[in-house]
């Protein structure tokens, strides 16, 4: 059975966990989802052809619906699909939807179950390229929806009302106002819900929130009912309760050493204090009845607004900034894992409470040092990293061990004003979460003074186990000080102890990812935290939505959540880093452009916010950046801060010869990394020659042999040395049956690459007759890079090469046939559906050589750029850097110059790509040439005349020309 979640987000999860491979590719899914939307009576082939592929001719367009449905009952099996003359439906029997299950639930009066069935907006987040009626049903559907959703809230609230079950009636209805929440006809039913729960200071927190939601985003006022309302409940809680100010005076809480100190009450109204008096009772220490019924009920309703899920985030400025350091706590193994764990739980809790936003942890940290011994934080240390961090208070806690119970203390320090305030409290430690929630009561009613109480809680723990809440704290000890394998047993612990514990779950996936884990044993607790989301603090939503859309190899909407959550949390250096990784190398490839000066200042920031030493893998990023700009001395200097040597040889020739004398006792697989990386981040083509000659000598075993000489070839290929690259790879066939083959012909067919038509056929002939060796992934070791191929792919990847090297030769019938038949082959599930984008490559290729730039561009857009944790792609062909260039040539020729550029600056910055640097250079010269850019044209021009400076005589007439461009426009610079 497979399960299709289509409200909140969009994911099709099978047996064996979440779905990936050709039939969760976006088309199919989309498929999926309009099959599933229009039920039992289907939807016919006219429609979905309409919705998907607007632009096809009617046969080609069907051929495509065809071959979706053929990979999609491939994968889910024969009866998944069914079909009826021109119908097609969803099977329910083989994949259940939760937008039916929803639609189920309503027309038969299960309101409850419909209303936990939804998940949030129909398909959200969801983009289709060129669909742009498919876009319209999206938003049709969505409305229909969110109609129906709000329809059954509103009946749950007033059946509520109508069995005086008020407390539940304020849940639906503030359900309701978050769903729609500048409707303010459900503001005034919710507040009157919370008058007649006995909560008229919440239900006046209601209006002011509604009036300020009101006037920031439609520039209204509510209506003349609406403020009467509101000042008949103002009245109301004017009777019961005293103005804020005048409080009744509170007993002074001892300092450690029994001297009083300043009454933690000061800012609280009457009901405040009388409620803190019960709490903080040593003797029997409990919550009353009266919070029990505030926890059991109203928060669940209310603070779930309070803290956030209701408000949309805002700009830094508008916010209380809270920094808050690790506790002092005793030095006992009872507590050793509490002085971080209480700052985080503080810090959760006041996270989104109101006008609060808590200053990101790892921030603080990395500010401290996370070398840092146990022990009270100095004041003035803390004042000055809670300044840098953009804080306006600072929280400096301790725990004390009173025998029969424990009391935390919190001060709250101002940057404006240099006050202090106290919070206390004591009780039992198994009641750890109450105390740390009253703390941070206290800190929101002294920062912002309101009538009522401060209803949130420790909302980013979100569990009531005391052991799950320790074996999370735990387990956060140990990653902090990079004890992987431990954190994940204690992660693990928690989620067995609390199967709700929704932040738990989300470390014990990030630590299995960190361990390199096969991901079907750590994607599935990703999406049990995904499920339970709405447990999680703002700060912990917005970092999940990042890692979710990391892990789905969705770098578009990592790039939207980053850019969202530094905007709310600018202290956050994790939303820093993922932003970089957005603008640079790690997602080039799939956006289409990179932005090194914006993603070299994302990481910057990363780095000041958590210089820590786990952090250096930011320093790795900046370095490759670097390297790719051509600024190789400030690429040096990164990767010695980050690995503590040279990666590639250094510029001095004293640096160089100590260089290349260590290599003399590296190991196989070293030498195959320095060489590669050297080709990759440098443009000196010798150095990396001189690192791979030592793999070619004759004394080496013939299985290395055999990768010296692939990978000399390689290199010659990024020097534009066909001649030479022909000759190693046949040396590596020689060595070992098979090898080199394959990777000749995929570059023959490369369009820079001028090899006659003869030459070309006869490559076409020697690879029909190849057959894959035994074992293509020929070498292996630590970070070795190289044409690394599954078995299942070896005669799929021979197919494609067939089909381009077909399309060179101008035999569009046999290019289309290949092209059919990678389009209807089988392939793993979890294979990200490589087959079917390489066969759009070969339909373009065609399309190209017949001069139809429009037609290929189409195919390409076509094919996704997706890339999703599974079983190892071969790299070369995962990333499909000849698709990408291919997409910038049709670009540029159509005078999309601006896009064309964004597509080639995408080659060359991973490992099996450095062959297309040299070509993707001299078209980004080309290209600024046209535009009237000559610094940059002269950038790219000399970083193309560096590769291909030895290339064979052929190529020679092109690398003097681009020399005489160089000149031309040099001296064009001086005349100016």
């Amino acid at each position: 059975m497979f399960s299709l979640r289509l409200l909140g987000g969009v994911s099709l999860v099978g047996p064996s966990g979440p779905l990936s491979g050709p039939a969760a590719q976006q088309r199919r899914l989309a498929l999926l989802a309009v099959l599933a939307a229009f039920g039992d009576k289907g939807c016919s082939r006219d429609k979905l052809v309409g919705y998907f592929w607007p632009e096809r001719e009617e046969p080609q367009a069907r051929h495509l619906l065809a071959n979706s449905v053929y990979v999609v009952r491939n994968a889910l099996g024969e009866d998944a699909v069914l079909s009826s003359a021109e119908f097609l439906r969803l099977n329910p029997e083989i994949v259940s939807a939760d937008v039916r299950a929803f639609d189920s639930a309503t027309e038969q009066g299960e309101l409850e179950r419909a209303a936990e069935l939804y998940g949030g907006p129909f398909m959200d987040g969801f983009y289709l390229s060129a669909a742009p009626e498919f876009d319209r049903w999206i938003e049709l559907e969505r409305r229909r929806l969110e109609g129906r959703y709000a329809e059954l809230l509103e009946a749950l609230a007033e059946r509520a009302e109508t069995e005086r079950q008020f407390v539940t009636a304020a849940a639906w209805w503030q359900r309701l106002l978050a769903h729609d929440p500048v409707n303010t006809r459900v503001a005034g039913r919710l507040m009157l819900a919370l008058g007649q729960a006995g909560d008229p200071g919440n239900a006046l927190r209601v209006a002011e929130e509604h009036e300020r939601r009101l006037s920031a985003e439609l520039e209204l006022e509510p209506d003349a009912e609406f403020r009467a309302l509101v000042e008949r409940m103002r009245n109301d809680a004017g009777r019961v309760a005293q103005p804020v100010g005048q409080a009744a005076a509170a007993t002074p809480i001892p300092e450690a050493d029994g001297a009083p100190g300043k009454p933690a009450a000061d800012q609280f109204d009457t009901n405040a204090v009388d409620v803190e008096q019960g709490i903080r009772s040593r003797s029997g220490w409990t919550l009353g009845a009266a919070v029990a019924v505030v926890t059991l009920g109203i928060v669940a309703g209310l603070a779930a607004w309070y803290v956030g899920w209701g408000r949309e985030a805002g700009t830094a400025s508008e916010f209380t900034r809270v920094a808050v350091f690790p506790f002092s706590v005793p030095p006992d193994a009872e507590y050793a894992d509490l002085d971080v764990g209480l700052m985080e739980l503080l810090g959760s809790a006041l996270d989104g409470a109101g006008e609060l936003r808590e200053v990101d942890p790892y921030s603080v940290l990395g500010q401290l040092g996370r070398s840092r011994t146990s022990g009270e934080v100095e004041i003035e240390r803390a004042r000055r990293i809670a300044r840098e961090l953009g804080a306006t208070h600072f929280v400096l806690g301790r725990l004390l061990d009173l025998s029969e119970t424990v009391r935390i203390s919190a001060s709250l320090y101002s940057l404006a004003s240099d006050s202090m305030w106290r919070s206390d409290h004591a009780g039992k430690l198994q009641e750890i979460q109450a105390l740390v929630d009253a703390v941070a009561r206290d800190i929101l009613v002294y920062t912002q003074p309101v009538r009522g109480e401060f209803l949130g809680s420790v909302s980013s723990a979100s569990t009531t186990s005391y052991a799950a809440l320790r074996a999370y704290l735990r387990g956060q000890a140990y990653m902090r000080r990079h004890h992987t394998d431990s954190a994940r047993v204690e992660f693990q612990t928690a989620v067995e102890e609390d199967s709700m514990f929704a932040l738990a779950w989300a470390r014990l996936a990030e630590a299995g990812e960190f361990l390199g884990l096969q991901p079907d044993r750590w994607i599935p607790a990703l999406e049990r935290a995904h499920t339970l989301h709405f447990r999680l603090s703002a700060r912990d939503r917005a970092w999940l939505a990042m890692y979710l859309a990391f892990t789905r190899g969705d770098c578009g909407a990592m790039e939207r959540a980053a850019r969202a959550m530094v905007v709310a949390y600018p202290d956050a250096a994790e939303a820093w880093r993922y932003l970089g990784d957005a603008l640079s190398y790690p997602c080039a490839w799939q956006l289409g452009r990179h932005n090194a000066p914006e993603a070299e200042t994302a990481y910057q920031r990363a780095l000041e916010l958590d210089p820590d030493s786990a952090n250096l893998w930011v320093v790795n990023s900046m370095a490759i950046v670097a390297y790719y700009d051509g600024r190789k001395a400030r690429g040096d200097s990164l990767w010695w801060r980050w690995s503590g040597r040279y990666w590639v040889p250094p510029e001095d020739s004293a640096g160089r010869e100590r260089y290349f004398a260590v290599l003399e006792g590296r190991w196989f697989g070293s030498l195959v990394n320095r060489s590669w990386a050297t080709c990759l981040y440098t443009d000196s083509l010798a150095d990396a020659r001189r690192i791979a000659a030592r793999l070619t000598d004759p004394a080496r075993p013939d299985s290395q042999l055999a990768v010296g000489h692939h990978l000399t070839a390689w290199l010659a290929l990024a020097g534009g040395q066909w001649e030479s690259a022909a000759s190693h790879f046949a040396e590596a066939n020689r060595l070992i049956a098979g090898v080199g083959v394959l990777e000749r012909a995929w570059f023959s067919a490369f369009p820079f690459f001028e090899l006659n038509s003869t030459s070309l056929r006869a490559i076409r002939d020697s690879l029909e007759q190849w057959s894959p060796p035994a074992a293509y992934r020929f070498w292996r070791g630590d970070r070795t890079r190289g044409w690394s191929i599954p078995l299942w792919l070896a005669p799929h990847a021979q197919t494609y090469t067939l089909g381009l090297l077909s399309a060179r030769l101008g035999d569009a019938d046999a290019a289309a046939r290949y092209a059919e038949q990678l389009e209807r082959a089988n392939e793993p599930a979890d294979s990200i559906g490589l087959l079917s984008d390489l066969a759009l490559e070969v339909r373009a290729m065609s399309a190209m050589e017949r001069g139809d730039w429009q037609a290929a561009l189409s195919l390409l857009a076509d094919a996704e750029l997706r890339a999703k944790f599974g079983p190892p792609q071969i790299i070369a062909l995962g990333f499909r850097p000849l698709g990408r260039f291919l997409r910038a040539e049709a670009l540029m020729h159509l005078g999309r110059d601006q896009e064309a550029i964004g597509w080639y600056s995408t080659l060359g910055w991973l490992y099996d790509e450095f062959v297309f640097t040299a070509p993707a250079r001299l078209r980004q010269g080309e290209v600024h040439e046209r535009l009237g850019d000559p610094a940059e044209a002269v950038r790219h021009y000399r970083r193309f005349v560096a590769r291909w400076r030895d290339a064979d005589p052929e190529y020679q007439p092109l690398v003097n020309d681009v020399r005489a461009r160089i000149a031309r426009l040099t001296a064009d610079v001086t005349d100016q």
